[in-house]
């Protein structure tokens, strides 16, 4: 199952800037979860910001903090600093993805 998102802010019209929560999977993806430009309202992303919202309940698997590189969000697990392992239920965690680039025309 894929990441879930909402538009938190998009600043409209001729801006470069949004800010999108993004909900994980119950079952995350290895390599991490898809996250396009257009999901942020961009043509394309030049610099970002991920802010935690929520972790993971598990005692085992603590993800306290995000990448983003080819596409995608990485959860690290602060306990190994690796990424969390793929089939791993991370539908508890919540970041907010705050995304500069070329904006879309609308």
């Amino acid at each position: 199952m894929a990441a879930t998102t909402k538009t938190v802010k998009d600043t409209g019209l001729f801006k470069d800037f949004s800010i999108t929560e993004v909900t994980f999977s119950n079952s995350y993806t290895s390599g991490g979860e898809t996250f396009t430009p257009a999901q942020a309202n961009l043509q394309s992303i030049d610099h970002y910001l991920i802010q935690m919202l929520t972790g993971s309940e598990s005692s085992t698997y603590r993800p306290t903090s995000a990448s983003y590189s080819e596409g995608k969000i990485h959860l690290l697990d602060s306990a190994t600093g690796k990424e969390v392992e793929s089939g791993k239920d991370m539908s508890k965690v919540k970041v907010l993805f705050w995304a500069f680039g070329k904006s879309r025309a609308h």
